[in-house]
């Protein structure tokens, strides 16, 4: 066997699989575009090549490329591929000594093997992706609450006597934002929101949810009546990495002076009696 054409492998796909499936000739290379996707919803393909005698069915290194732009506990992920592969029956092909990119890819010898071995690689795709997907969400989970309840002790501890406080508040005037605390007084807000991240990713996203929940409430009707919007900020968390957050720092800090780190938390207590 030299070569192999869409007309071979695409009818077989439909027959074992259903209809979503397509395929597009790429030189001596099929795509196979298949229903599966990745964690980005983004279609998962394989490629289909001949070498040797042997039908080789591939990731085209589009896994490890996900992998390293998406992932960030590579540890996890390298884990997670070890264990797949290993159900799956997948091997890996490693190109290039420099740069190098993972192939992952499975063979057989008989055209009628051939949409087994893309149902195995398709699954050892899908599984990988979403394990190291699901457990960077359960470490950013575990890593917000964590802050949480710390931060929630410290304002307690700060507001002033007769100065009651609530938690993970939201406004009727303010329908698109919600705060980690409220301090509330006669007719002042202290505004108070939590920023931290698992990872630089996370902790972009937290920073920049601060800064729109902030322009919000400064454009709501309840604008006149905000004492204060007080950031706490965890500098002590994994993904806090000042020099990559330095612009959303500076936006923040448009948006409002009263940025605090972790380290600084005892001066929460001159900003909630301001």
């Amino acid at each position: 066997m030299t070569d192999i054409e869409c007309k071979d492998i695409i009818g077989l796909l439909r027959s074992d699989f259903g209809s979503l499936w397509s395929c597009i000739k790429r030189g001596n290379t099929l795509e196979i575009i298949t229903p599966y996707v990745y964690p980005n919803k983004e279609f998962v393909s394989v490629f289909i090549t001949v070498r040797r005698e042997k039908i080789i069915v591939s990731d085209g290194g589009a896994l490890s490329d996900f992998i390293e732009a998406s992932i960030d506990d590579v540890a996890f992920a390298e884990a997670a591929m070890s264990k797949f592969s290993d159900n799956w029956d997948i091997d890996k092909h490693v190109q290039g000594s420099k740069s190098e990119r993972i192939f992952y890819f499975k063979a057989c010898e008989k055209l009628n093997l051939v949409t087994s071995a893309i149902f195995d690689v398709c699954n050892f795709i899908s599984s990988v992706a979403s394990a190291s997907e699901l457990a960077i969400t359960e470490e950013e989970s575990q890593e917000r609450e964590s802050f949480r309840a710390q931060a929630d002790k410290v304002i307690k501890l700060a507001a002033p006597k007769g100065i009651p406080v609530s938690y993970n508040r939201k406004f009727p005037e303010i329908p698109e934002a919600s705060f980690s605390a409220v301090a509330t007084g006669t007719s002042k807000l202290w505004l108070i929101i939590y920023v931290t991240g698992s990872s630089l990713k996370y902790f972009q996203l937290s920073l920049s949810n601060a800064i729109i929940n902030f322009e919000f409430a400064q454009e709501s009707p309840l604008k006149n009546q905000i004492a204060k919007k007080i950031t706490l900020l965890n500098n002590q968390a994994i993904g806090y990495q000042p020099l990559q957050l330095q612009h959303r720092r500076e936006k923040l800090e448009n948006v409002t002076p009263d940025v605090l780190s972790w380290t600084e938390r005892d001066k929460l207590k001159d900003l909630l009696a301001a």
